[in-house]
């Protein structure tokens, strides 16, 4: 699953160009405020899909309850989130399944009513029950994967019924949007191009429509390894000629389409058929998102923890400009990105 926590990403993706070139060298790893805050609320998961990254990390994964922050903890954080910052971040909340976490629905709660944008990432399996109260808290944007039609999604998922359920869900959401004449919240179709649905994109299209999502985004596939993207057999090609014609169906069935990351008909040939080392450029999240992992866990991205909630001596704010997160901010700017980032699906490629 693919995680996007912005809500504009045309303009996110101008404002990291902009910075690159301009701002970042001047600020010696400060940022002003995070513009995102990113919560992975659980590593727990009611699926077992095949592209996965965090499948490997889930093997061997025991869950105890105390590894996840509790309510008290995830409010206090919200609380120093509000003190901290002039400027409210959106908030996303992803995981592993969120739903799975036992106090999803008094977080979002508290999100919303501390005045958050709020926006989460989910498989839909459990969507439909839970749609009513969503609706109500007012979560702003929702993400829903589906990686084709009901056969294919349900291979890729290791999960029989998982695209009738989903489904399901974003229909449930779309009814109790219309009971209360409400626009929120947005849901997104999240599909990852791989070779078992890329001759079925066309056909997501109609499913999208169907489900009552107001977009769809396909996802251009995270390899977990650095080998040209051609050993997983992605028609690159077939791809290229499609997309222009997958955005004018989109746009018929009055649906909002994103390829995601934005790239060029060059770029795309380079991500699919050469080594992630030779396609350079850069990445800016550190100075602009904040994630919260399991555990307390405040780390800019690739792993690197900064500091924890549950230990932290400062305010979040104080965090955000700490000398670890400022040192590893300067890195970043003066070597480009690291030799983990590969193809992450939070890179800009210029």
């Amino acid at each position: 699953m693919l995680h996007r926590p912005f809500t504009n990403t045309k303009q996110f993706e101008e404002l990291q160009r902009f910075g690159a070139r301009h701002i970042v060298p001047l600020l010696r790893g400060y940022s002003p405020f995070p513009l995102g805050v990113v919560f992975v609320l659980t590593m727990r998961c009611n699926m077992r899909c095949e592209m996965c990254v965090q499948s490997e990390l889930r093997r061997d994964y025991v869950h105890h309850p105390e590894q996840e922050l509790s309510l008290a903890e995830l409010q206090g954080v919200l609380d120093d989130l509000r003190r901290s910052f002039p400027l409210k971040p959106l908030i996303h909340v992803s995981g592993g399944e969120p739903f799975l976490h036992r106090d999803l629905f008094p977080f979002l709660r508290g999100i919303k009513a501390r005045g958050f944008r709020c926006s989460l990432t989910t498989n839909g399996y459990l969507l439909e029950g839970k749609a009513q109260e969503l609706v109500e808290i007012g979560v702003d944007r929702m993400n829903v994967s589906l990686d084709g039609p009901e056969a294919i999604h349900d291979r890729v998922r290791n999960t029989p019924g998982a695209f009738t359920r989903a489904v399901a869900g974003i229909q449930a959401v779309a009814k109790h949007k219309a009971e209360k004449d409400f626009q929120r919240p947005r849901v997104t179709i999240n599909s990852v191009i791989t070779r078992e649905n890329q001759p079925y994109m066309a056909e997501m299209i109609a499913v999208a429509q169907r489900a009552g999502a107001q977009g769809i985004s396909f996802q251009h596939l995270k390899f977990a390894d650095d080998e040209a993207g051609d050993l997983h057999w992605v028609d690159v090609e077939r791809l290229l000629a499609e997309m222009p014609q997958l955005t004018r169906q989109a746009s018929a069935a009055g649906l909002t389409l994103t390829f995601f990351p934005r790239l060029s008909s060059h770029q795309i040939r380079n991500y699919y058929q050469r080594p992630a080392a030779e396609l350079g450029g850069y990445c800016l999240m550190p100075w602009f998102v904040m994630r919260i992992r399991l555990g307390g866990e405040i780390s800019p991205c690739s792993g690197y923890v900064v500091d924890n909630v549950r230990t932290k001596t400062g305010t979040l704010r104080q965090v955000w400009n700490s000398p670890r997160y400022r040192a590893f901010r300067q890195n970043l700017a003066r070597q480009g990105i690291l030799a983990t980032c590969g193809r992450c699906c939070h890179r800009q490629y210029p």
